[in-house]
C-alpha cells in the first residue's frame, strides 16, 4: 500500500495512494540460460491520492549470476486510461506506460545484506510527459527467511520533472504449497 506526500506551492497533502497487488512466477532456475520470470500487479483506486481507476501491469523479469555479481534485465507494460496534467491523483501520475531496465547488485551473503545500483528508461502515463531516463541505489536486508526490508535513493535525470526520491519498503513473502 504506497503512501505519498505531495508538497506544492499552494497546499500539500499526505495518504494513500492506492493498493497494489502483485503475482511473480519464476518459469525456471538459473542454470546456463538465465532465470526468467513474469509478474502481474494490479493497483486499485484506494485512497485520497489514489487513482481513479484501476490499472493493471505485466512484466518480464531476466537475472543472471557472474562470480562477483547478478545482473538484473526488466521490462513492463500498464494498461489503463492516461492521466492528463490536470489530475492530481499520485496514485495515476507516477505510473509507466512501460518501463525497461537493468541493475547490477552485489550480495554480502554472511550479513544477510544486497546492495544495487539501477538504471531505467520510462514513458510515464501523463498525457504528453516525455520520455524518463532514472538512475538509483539502493540496499536490502534480510530480517528472516520471508521477510525483507529496503530502502534507495534515485534522481529522476531527464523528463519532465527531474527529482531526487527515496524509496522505503518491506516484503514478506508467502508460498504456495504446490
Amino acid at each position: 500500500m504506497p503512501f505519498a506526500h505531495v508538497d506544492q506551492s499552494t497546499s500539500s497533502a499526505t495518504g494513500v495512494a492506492g493498493i497494489e497487488m502483485s503475482a511473480l512466477y519464476a518459469l525456471n532456475a538459473e542454470t546456463s540460460i538465465p532465470a526468467l520470470a513474469l509478474a502481474a500487479d494490479v493497483m486499485l483506486p484506494v485512497g485520497a491520492l489514489g487513482a481513479e481507476a484501476a490499472y493493471g501491469t505485466l512484466k518480464a523479469i531476466m537475472t543472471r549470476t557472474l562470480p562477483a555479481l547478478r545482473i538484473h534485465a526488466n521490462a513492463q507494460v500498464t494498461v489503463g486510461p492516461t492521466v492528463d496534467d490536470a489530475d492530481e491523483n499520485v496514485g495515476a501520475s507516477d505510473a509507466s506506460r512501460w518501463l525497461a531496465g537493468i541493475a547490477i547488485d552485489k550480495t554480502f551473503p554472511l550479513r544477510s545484506l544486497l546492495v544495487s545500483i539501477e538504471s531505467f528508461a520510462e514513458k510515464p502515463i501523463r498525457e504528453g510527459s516525455a520520455l524518463e531516463w532514472n538512475a538509483g541505489a539502493g540496499v536490502r536486508m534480510q530480517l528472516a527467511p520471508r521477510w525483507a526490508l529496503d530502502g534507495g535513493v534515485g534522481r529522476r535525470l531527464t523528463g519532465d520533472d527531474q527529482v531526487w526520491y527515496v524509496t522505503l519498503g518491506s516484503a514478506y513473502a508467502l508460498g504456495i504449497p504446490w
